[in-house]
């Protein structure tokens, strides 16, 4: 990405993210059988750690030529994705995502399959639907 390229939008997210990745990563330690005696640790003090500096961390800005996004502690994404491979942006709400009032956007881009695991995904953007448009 060029540093002198014209920033259209950055997106803010919402720190409601923060309670949704603690409850999200408890389900998925809850469903194993391995996975309980972490959730423990995760719920007394590990997990509000995690996710705060998790929330802290996220970054996604829209360019005149690029989408970029950026999350992670340990292993850290950074994507940058040009406009013109963009070939579609969903707008998702589930049930969870819904009771934190909470949306997710899924960037798809040319030439991924369905079931690759390559999208990106935006939880969280303040707005949505705004960034959404304006993508």
């Amino acid at each position: 990405m060029e540093e002198n390229e014209k920033i259209l939008i950055q997106a803010e997210f919402n720190p409601i993210v923060k309670t949704y990745i603690l409850v999200y990563v408890l389900g998925i330690l809850l469903i194993t059988v391995v996975g309980i005696p972490l959730a423990i640790i995760w719920v007394c003090g590990v997990g509000q750690w995690y996710s705060g500096h998790f929330y802290e961390r996220l970054f996604c800005v829209l360019t005149e030529k690029h989408l970029r996004f950026r999350m992670g502690i340990l292993f850290t994404i950074d994507k940058t994705i040009p406009l013109e491979n963009i070939q579609d942006l969903t707008f998702y709400e589930g049930p969870v995502l819904k009771h934190f009032n909470l949306a997710m956007l899924k960037v798809e881009t040319a030439g991924q399959s369905e079931h690759s695991g390559n999208q990106m995904k935006l939880v969280g953007i303040k707005d949505a639907h705004i960034f959404r448009e304006s993508a």
